[in-house]
Order: structure tokens, then C-alpha cells, then sequence
């Protein structure tokens, strides 16, 4: 590889490959150029780009603002490039995150948020092809992981929402991690007005003009759970870098906490970088100067070492040993310095939102967690607000269904912590109405239902709480699929799976029957092949049919079992027939609003891998 195509001296290179394998690795690659396809030249730019960063953050960690901000502008450039191939029309793209910031560091997963002016049958289709386009590890690498988590609705909520919806949920039921999320909400491509009317919103909703009381509560609750959950990272010869207590995460929280507070009242706040946040907050007088040349400096001390970290391997790693060899000199100060550095980033930090939790002893870790979990759990279930026109009397509604919650769980012998962490999750996706208080409250047998599923399975649990639609077919036991619409079959039968594992597995933990829970969720898979195949060979008429085997030919089906197949012909293949074998695999593994229907293995098939992916009847029997 030139000079000029990497951008790098190749004395540079010489030092830094023995540091990481994934310089070693990109720098092979690249010397043989890009195949002609789009995929390829995204590849083959991602890793140029790549290692234009990644080199100097290995051998000198200097000016990681730079660096940080010269690798944001080539994602952007690449995430534009993949965007325009796949989408057109009325929708947008955006960032979050570090991106956001123009702050993204070497193997950051990217976090992205699409939104459409309205619903159109042609967007997922390519927003499959944009995911594929983007995060499918080729031999050529990949481009980015990407994450469309924070979405209305989380990772069960519709992959691409539209801008009223978007504008519904938020303005209704966001919560205060999101209101920090969307401080670095910025638009990347598309449409400009799906970007001003997004970009309008998100300001309203993040910087309100009223300062809400309970705000500065719900932040140190925020703190306080992020190091409850990750505490244990940083102890022993390593530090967390992003989660350790005085991280990446802290300075991040704090910064962002004083800009929702202030901005709604002061627009000039309402910046997404850190560096110019920090400014902005000591120009105002609303943050010592001292507090914050020191929060910002320890903050990129901090991105520098994460890059280094980072740049070994191309993975997202944000631990960092206290003994790390190969540092150069200004990033082994900056560690050797760490420890002060995150103490006093702590005593700052805290001044806002409160103190970080301790590490508790091992005889008394048990109890206080489930003593603190239970208490938070209820003190955030009642701060949902109630959509009712008569707050007080539907407020003792709510406080009466949760003392029958609790009685009924404790009851069952389920662990009560899990099932009000899952119940407050479950609240906020049905919006917490009234009329669902009144309506448990008199249907005891609905109550015990969720109490039970919600106490004794934080998998099925979760099922229903991304999905509380499920909930009528999973009280009624039914669902109808008949549709001529392939995309709205295919959720029906994403639904279809999930429903049908909620209703065995509280079917199991009460009689704990193995060969009852396996049979059924065979039988499920069975019908949701079939029903997708049905409809599929009307486009692709095709002979072909499936063998199953594994677990699923054994009819032993399991809650996370792939399908083992193969597809098989009466006679010799023809081209539609492999077509139909490729749909039938893309449609059970593409994701959906409750992830993919099934993985599917066809490793079993005669040849493995490298065999033909339909073969005859014949071709089988002689192969056995």
C-alpha cells in the first residue's frame, strides 16, 4: 500500500503493526485494492479511513479531539454513501451518540435513528439492505455495527418510525435518559423537511423552558443504577474506562444535566460537543472555570486511552489494564494519573447528581440490592404519569392494583424485585391507562397471569413488555394471519413465535413438562415454515421442500434453537428453486420488530457450506 493511499508515513506503520493485529490486518487488505462492488468500496474506505485514526491514537494518543472528530466525518461520509444506495424519498437519518458529537471513537457501535415522513411498504426492504450493507462481516471486514435501539419503543418498537409517531411518543412518554440522548440528535442525510421537523421536536423535548423538580431525583437515579449494574468493572489490575465510576459516562451524564437544566431558558447550551458544553457552561457562570478545564481535559485523557484500547483490535472494548504495554509516553502520564483524576472527577459529579454507590461486602450485597431494586422499582412505577382525567381517584386505583401486585406475586414465590423491574416496563409501554388499573383489579385471574410470567421469567417477561399488544392474544390464546400482504405476514409470524413462547413457558414454569413445551413449540415452528412457504412459492413457484433436523427434526424444539434444514427437490433444481430457498432463508432471518423469526443452520446439508443450497431427492439418498 502507498503512501497515499493510506495517508500514512510507512514508518508509522512499521511501529504500530506489531502493537495491533487489526493495523496488520487492514494494511494486508488494503494493499490488494477494492472489489467493484458497493459493499467492497465501503469496506475498503472504512478501513483506509481507519487506520488514518487508528495509527497515530496507538503511537502518540495526541489531540484525540482530532482524531475523534476526523473519524466522525469519514462515518458520515459513508453512512451518507449507504443511505442514498438504499433510501430515497421522505425520510431522514440521524445520529446519536457519539457520532452525534462528532465524537465517535475507533470501534464505537454507531447509533442511528431513521424516521420517515410516513409509513411506505418499499423502507424496510431497504432499510435490510442498509443493515446489510453496513454491519455484514465479509471477508472484506465490515463497515459499522450499528444500533436503531434508541427508537419509540426500544427494540420492539417499528424499525423505521414515522415523524408523528416519533412526536407522539416522545411528547408523551419519554423519559429523562432520553431527553440526555436527543441533547446529540443530528442529522446525517435525507430528506430536510423529515430533518427541521425531527430536529425541531427533539430540541422542545430535551430543553424544556419550565424546570421539572423531579428531574434532578431521576438523575442521580440514573447515576446511581449505571455504577449499581457495573461497579464490579473497575475493580482488580483494570479500569472502565466509559462505566468506572469518574468515567466517560459521568462527564458525559454531568455536561448533559446541566445543559437540560439550563438550555430550555438559554439556547446557546444546546450543543452536542463536549468541549464547547463545557465552555458554554463556564462562560454562563454555571460551572466553576476550574471544574470544567479539568472535567474536559480528563474527559479526552480518558478517549484517548479508550482509542488506544480500541485500535488493537477493532473491538469495542473500553478496559484498559493498569499495566498496558506499548503506551506511549503521554498516554502512560495519563494513566499513571488516573486514579486522582477519576476521584476528583467524582467529587464534582456528585455535586449534581449525588454520589456514586459503594461497593458493598459480599454478605451484605444480596440484600441490599433486592432491599434498594424493590424501592426504586415501586418509587419509579408511581412516578409514571397516569393518562386520566381524574387523577386522584385513579391514582388510588394505581396504588391499590400494586398492593394486589405484590400480594399475588409473593404468593406465586416469584422474586418481586424482578417482577416490579418488569411490571414498570410493561406500564410504560401500555401508557399506563386507568382503565388497565381498574380492569386487573377486577379480573383477578389477568392480574395472576402477568404476575406469574412477569416473577419467574425475565425472558418471557421482556416478551411482553416490548410487545404489550401480545397481551389480548396471549389472554385469549389466538391470533388470525390471513393476509395476502407478504410484509405483514411476516410480522404476524415474528408475532406468531413470540406469542407462542410466552403461552408455553408460563405453560412450563407451572407444570414444568419438557415434552409438552417442546412438542408445541415445534408444532409452532412448523406451521410458521409452511405458512411462509405457502406464500412465498406464489411469487417463486417452486417443488422444493424442506427436511428438518436437530432439535426441530426431533421435534424438540427449544426457546432460542435455531432450524436446522435442508431443502430438497423431487427432481433437478432450476434457478427458482434457488431463489425460493435464498427467500425462505432471508424472510425467517431478516430482523423484525420483535428481531429475526428464526436463525437457520444449513450446515447439515451434504457438502456443508460449499454445497449446492437445493439439491435432489436423489442426490440425498446417494449422499447417505
Amino acid at each position: 500500500m502507498s503512501k497515499e493511499a493510506s495517508g500514512l508515513r510507512p514508518e508509522d506503520l512499521s511501529r504500530a503493526i506489531p502493537i495491533s493485529e487489526a493495523v496488520a490486518r487492514y494494511h494486508r487488505s488494503l494493499a490488494s485494492g477494492a472489489l467493484p462492488e458497493f459493499s467492497s468500496q465501503l469496506r475498503y474506505q472504512r478501513k483506509k479511513s481507519w487506520l488514518d485514526v487508528a495509527v497515530p491514537s496507538l503511537l502518540k494518543g495526541e489531540n484525540p479531539e482530532a482524531l475523534c472528530k476526523s473519524w466522525s466525518d469519514r462515518a458520515d461520509e459513508l453512512l451518507k454513501e449507504a443511505f442514498d444506495h438504499c433510501f430515497s424519498g421522505e425520510i431522514a437519518l440521524f445520529a446519536l451518540g457519539k457520532l452525534g458529537a462528532r465524537e465517535l471513537n475507533l470501534s464505537s457501535d454507531v447509533d442511528l435513528l431513521i424516521i420517515a415522513k410516513e409509513e411506505r411498504p418499499e423502507d424496510l426492504p431497504a432499510l435490510r439492505k442498509f443493515q446489510k450493507l453496513l454491519s455484514e462481516v465479509t471477508p472484506e471486514s465490515f463497515v459499522f455495527r450499528v444500533d436503531f435501539d434508541l427508537r419509540p419503543g426500544g427494540r420492539m418498537g417499528p424499525l423505521i418510525p414515522t415523524v408523528d409517531h416519533f412526536v407522539d411518543y416522545y411528547g408523551n412518554y419519554g423519559e429523562t435518559w432520553e431527553r440526555m440522548a436527543f441533547v446529540r440528535l443530528r442529522a446525517i442525510a435525507g430528506s430536510d423537511q423529515v430533518q427541521k421537523k425531527v430536529l425541531d421536536f427533539s430540541a422542545r423535548f430535551s430543553f424544556r423552558k419550565h424546570l421539572d423538580y423531579s428531574l434532578f431525583e431521576e438523575l442521580k437515579l440514573m447515576r446511581r443504577k449505571i455504577h449499581a449494574e457495573h461497579w464490579k468493572r473497575s475493580e482488580g489490575d483494570s479500569y472502565d474506562l466509559k462505566l468506572g465510576v469518574g468515567g466517560i459516562r459521568d462527564v458525559e451524564l454531568f455536561f448533559h444535566a446541566l445543559q437540560v437544566i439550563h438550555g430550555g431558558k438559554d439556547a446557546s447550551l444546546r450543543t452536542a460537543s463536549t468541549s464547547q458544553a463545557a465552555h458554554l457552561l463556564s462562560e454562563k457562570q454555571l460551572l466553576p472555570k476550574e471544574d470544567a478545564t479539568f472535567l474536559v481535559q480528563h474527559y479526552w485523557d480518558l478517549r484517548a486511552l479508550e482509542n488506544f484500547v480500541q485500535a488493537k483490535e477493532d473491538h469495542q472494548t473500553h478496559q484498559i489494564s493498569k499495566n498496558e504495554p506499548h503506551l506511549p509516553m503521554d498516554l502512560q502520564k495519563k494513566l499513571d494519573g488516573l486514579d486522582s483524576d477519576l476521584k476528583r472527577t467524582d467529587a464534582i459529579v456528585a455535586t449534581l447528581l449525588g454520589e456514586a454507590p459503594k461497593a458493598p461486602s459480599n454478605q451484605d450485597i444480596r440484600v441490599l440490592f433486592e432491599e434498594q431494586k424493590l424501592e426504586e422499582h415501586l418509587q419509579e412505577i408511581l412516578a409514571i404519569p397516569l393518562l386520566s382525567r381524574h387523577k386522584e381517584r385513579d391514582e388510588q386505583t394505581r396504588r391499590s392494583f400494586l398492593q394486589k401486585f405484590l400480594k399475588v406475586a409473593k404468593e406465586q414465590n416469584a422474586d418481586v424485585t424482578l417482577a416490579l423491574d418488569q411490571l414498570k416496563d410493561f406500564l410504560k409501554a401500555v401508557r399506563a391507562k386507568s382503565t388497565f388499573f381498574d380492569l386487573l383489579l377486577r379480573e383477578e385471574h389477568l392480574l395472576r397471569e402477568i404476575a406469574w410470567l412477569f416473577g419467574h421469567s425475565r425472558y418471557l417477561g421482556r416478551l411482553l413488555c416490548f410487545r404489550p399488544e401480545l397481551l389480548d392474544s396471549f389472554i385469549f390464546r389466538n391470533q388470525d394471519l390471513k393476509t395476502e400482504d407478504l410484509e405483514v405476514l411476516l410480522e404476524g409470524l415474528a408475532e406468531k413465535k413470540l406469542l407462542n413462547e410466552i403461552i408455553e413457558g408460563s405453560r412450563f414454569l407451572k407444570t414444568h413438562d419438557v415434552p409438552s413445551m417442546t412438542q408445541a413449540l415445534t408444532e409452532s415452528a412448523d406451521s410458521i415454515v409452511i405458512a411462509l412457504m405457502e406464500a412465498l412459492k406464489k411469487e417463486y413457484p417452486s417443488e422444493a421442500s424442506i427436511l428438518a433436523l436437530g432439535k426441530w427434526g426431533a421435534e424438540e424444539t427449544g426457546f432460542r434453537s435455531d432450524l436446522d434444514m435442508i431443502f430438497v427437490h423431487p427432481g433437478n433444481p432450476q434457478e427458482t428453486d434457488l431463489r425460493f430457498a435464498k427467500r425462505v432463508i432471508s424472510r425467517l432471518t431478516d430482523s423484525h420488530r420483535g428481531g429475526s423469526i428464526y436463525p437457520v443452520d444449513l450446515r447439515l446439508r451434504p457438502s456443508g457450506k460449499a454445497g449446492p443450497l437445493v439439491i435432489s431427492w436423489a442426490e440425498l439418498q446417494d449422499y447417505l
